[in-house]
């Protein structure tokens, strides 16, 4: 497919529920000859959990009459039912704070009312005072001022406590904008940064980053294609996932990782030299070449998985473009070399 969509789902619940509501979604796409690809993935995921009740009257539609399943409908199906609940998120997060600040405008209303009030009776009763100067009108004065003290001490602990409320529920709501916006830059299957993350990323330190003080990996595993078609893309997934995790383990903390596209990861390795680069990557090639992954449900071996990698360091002269695509490059040689190989490639 060639469009993208905004938002992307948020899902509850443990590993083996997951994985038992993918494998029903799976064997229904099986069932209906739907095409198997992450957007329809997500979308029998919903559909199964019995919750998106919206979705499930549509697809019972459209598997009832035959309509068929092409990519159109997966993106119209994906972006109305399954990514409206994470916009919902977004226009509840904004009703919570909209009510917040009505509350906290209507207490400091209220306050400022009960002020105005005792500023007017203050003022009366001084006046009454000035005019009868006697120990009766003295004494009403001061039940006046007492009385109207504590009502404006109530109305204070009123508006102090609205406030401290208030300052709770903004609390949550940046926590909740905050995991928001994690999500939103997180591929969901290898839990490394998402390809709009990661441009984010880059112009920042594009613009920042010294020449020689920045390198970049392009990671390519090899003959992934065959796995897929060898094992189904359900072990495919879980290739990615391994390879995800193992990039993260690997990697330092001030390191950028993510998935590029489909099986293709790269790495933003600020004040890494390139020989540090080379090394860090070629461990992360052995470890991966050493590893002996087997399907869970069979117990059957995978064979051996391996990666090519194309590493490059920022120059003086480079653009973002030049930049990625000598990275690239060096990776274009490290496959038509054999594969399973680290190539460096200098401006």
């Amino acid at each position: 497919m060639s469009k993208s969509v905004s938002f992307l789902p948020v899902y509850s619940g443990s590993s083996e529920q997951h994985k038992l509501l993918l494998k029903q979604g799976i064997n229904l796409m099986g069932q209906y000859g739907i095409p198997a690809h992450p957007i329809n993935y997500a979308i029998f995921y919903d559909y199964c959990t019995g919750q998106n009740e919206s979705l499930k009257i549509e697809i019972d539609t459209i598997l009832a009459e035959q309509q068929g399943f092409d990519d159109e409908t997966s993106l119209r199906l994906y972006k109305t039912f399954v990514c409206n609940s994470t916009v919902d998120r977004f226009e509840n997060m904004h009703n919570q704070l909209n009510e917040l600040i009505a509350k906290i405008y209507k207490s400091i209303d209220i306050t400022e009312i009960k002020t105005t009030l005792a500023n007017e009776h203050f003022a009366q009763t001084s006046l009454d005072l000035r005019q009868q100067q006697t120990p009766q009108a003295l004494e009403q004065f001061l039940t006046h001022i007492i009385s109207e003290s504590h009502q404006l001490s109530v109305a204070s602990k009123m508006l102090k406590s609205e406030l401290e409320l208030a300052k709770e529920g903004m609390e949550r709501l940046k926590k909740e904008i905050s995991k928001t916006r994690t999500i939103a830059k997180i591929d969901a299957l290898t839990g490394l940064l998402n390809r709009g993350a990661f441009e984010d990323e880059l112009r920042i330190l594009f613009s920042t980053a010294k020449p020689q003080q920045l390198s970049l990996a392009l990671l390519d595993l090899d003959h992934f294609k065959r796995i897929n078609d060898n094992f189904g893309h359900l072990v495919g997934d879980k290739v990615l996932k391994f390879f995800g995790g193992l990039i993260l383990k690997h990697t330092r903390k001030h390191h950028i990782a993510a998935r590029y596209g489909g099986e293709e990861i790269v790495i933003l390795m600020p004040n890494t030299s390139l020989q540090d680069a080379v090394d860090m990557n070629e461990n992360l090639r052995k470890f991966l070449e050493c590893s002996q992954l087997k399907r869970t449900d069979k117990n059957e071996p995978i064979g051996k998985v391996t990666v090519s990698v194309g590493i490059t360091q920022l120059t003086e002269h480079d653009t973002m473009e030049s930049f990625i695509d000598r990275a690239d490059q060096a990776l274009y040689q490290a496959k038509n070399q054999g594969r399973n190989q680290v190539v460096v490639k200098r401006a």
